[in-house]
Formats: C-alpha cells, structure tokens, sequence
C-alpha cells in the first residue's frame, strides 16, 4: 500500500466510513473502490470525489500536507491590473481549481508556459 492509499484508508476510517459506504457515496462500486485503495489506481477525479466526500483537502490526502498557500496582498489601485507575485497570494481554492493545480504540477515548464499564454490571452479579451 502507497501512501496516498494510507491516508485515503486513514481519513476514511476517522470518517466512520467502511469501504462501501465511501463507494456508495462517491457513485462507485464497492469493489472498484476497494482495488482503488488497495492497489494505488487513483485518478485526479477519484481523489477529488473520495476527498469531497471525507471533507479532506485533495491536497492533503496527495501530499500528507497542504502545500498550496497563496497570500492575497492589497494591491494599490495603480497595481490592479498587474498579475499578483504568486509568492504573496493566499486564497481558498475550489475543488476544480486544486484540480487544475494538480494538473499543472504535472505538466513541464513549456507547458506550463503555453498555459499562461492562453490564460493571459483570455484575460486581455475581459471587457
């Protein structure tokens, strides 16, 4: 067992939950559930599902801590329309948002270049 499957197994067991209960829950046979958590098959969608339904950060059951801290820093009207320095934002993150972090982590540095090209591109179209 990796140790995403153990804190998975741990968070389940502190929820009161066995592991049919948590399938049921998130929409899946007990016996996919149970290989998931046994074998280490984890999709980015099952940890969200199994993580919105524990009421556990995605983050934490991936990582065994949350690592994402993002500072919101008052900015001067004159700064408003400059990207924020990433280091000083700190903001709650949906589940879809921490999903598309999760995927972002994956992704190499062209990658993640080409994705904030597209984001700045979509962002200078805003009226």
């Amino acid at each position: 067992m990796n140790e995403i499957n153990k804190r998975i197994k741990y968070y389940r067991k502190r929820n009161g939950y066995t592991q049919e209960e948590l399938a049921k829950a998130i929409g899946m046979k007990s016996s996919t559930y149970a290989q998931a958590e046994r074998e280490g098959i984890i999709t980015c969608d099952f940890l969200l599902r199994v993580a919105d339904a524990l009421k556990v950060d995605p983050e934490i059951l991936l990582l065994g801590k949350k690592q994402i801290k993002v500072v919101v820093a008052k900015r001067k009207r004159s700064e408003q329309t400059k990207m924020p320095d990433p280091n000083k934002v700190e903001m709650d993150l949906s589940l879809k948002e921490k999903n598309i972090v999760m995927i972002l982590r994956q992704f190499n540095q062209e990658q993640r270049n080409a994705v904030y090209e597209f984001i700045t591109q979509i962002e200078k179209t805003k009226p």
